[in-house]
């Protein structure tokens, strides 16, 4: 998807110079309605290019979605201080990230960019971004009384497609956007895996440690 709008980008920013070439030309041999239609234009691709550049950052923040598909590994060790935890998430590109959550739950918030179906002939897929892990109580009376520990995991660059949709209800060939969640017991050297379908973020037990922990769960 970035670099079909790169692409795009591009090709708007090329037209803006050879319109503004013309609008130049124009001047220069005293064509004055010429120099405002190639201006016009040369202004119109401009700004269509500028957008398109911020757009593309955007979307290079979001991360390609075809079917399921495993996007991190929660790896759990205790901490020393009673229910604090120790929270590893890895992903496929190896980027690793460590926390300290207290809590006897995680939880893994993503954002999900889902286009028309026939954009796929176009070659642009689905998309995800990781938002952010945070730690929960299965008690919902600790719950009410324990704020849980938020970690951000990404950032919003460029013109933000998230922002637009909310704000004007639908853009052309996005058919929604939408936030998913998962979230699994902790337990000290429980690993999970987290996928991402067409329907949003599950998470399962990778290992004995974490299968005791899911059988017990409450």
């Amino acid at each position: 998807m970035t670099l079909n709008v790169s692409a795009l980008a591009v090709a708007m920013l090329v037209a803006a110079g050879l319109f503004s070439w013309g609008t130049f030309r124009g001047l220069r041999r005293g064509r004055s309605s010429a120099v405002v239609v190639r201006g016009i234009s040369a202004l119109g691709a401009m700004l269509a290019g500028v957008f398109f550049v911020g757009l593309a950052f955007n979307l290079a923040t979001y991360k390609a979605l075809t079917a399921e598909e495993a996007i991190a590994t929660v790896e759990i060790a205790a901490a020393s201080d009673g229910d604090v935890f120790s929270v590893l998430i890895r992903e496929p590109s190896g980027q690793s990230r460590q926390f300290d959550l207290r809590g006897d739950e995680w939880q893994l918030d993503a954002r999900v960019i889902k286009w028309h179906a026939y954009m796929a002939v176009l070659g642009i897929r689905n998309q995800y971004r990781l938002e952010r892990v945070s730690s929960r109580y299965s008690d919902s009376d600790r719950a009410r009384s324990n704020y849980p520990d938020v970690v951000k995991l990404s950032d919003t660059v460029g013109v933000d497609i998230w922002r637009l949709a909310r704000r004007f209800g639908s853009l052309p060939a996005l058919d929604t956007i939408f936030g998913s969640a998962t979230y699994m017991p902790m337990a000290s050297g429980a690993s999970y895996t987290v996928a991402m379908t067409s329907s949003g973020l599950l998470a399962r037990a990778n290992n004995e440690a974490a299968r005791k922990a899911v059988e017990g769960w409450r």
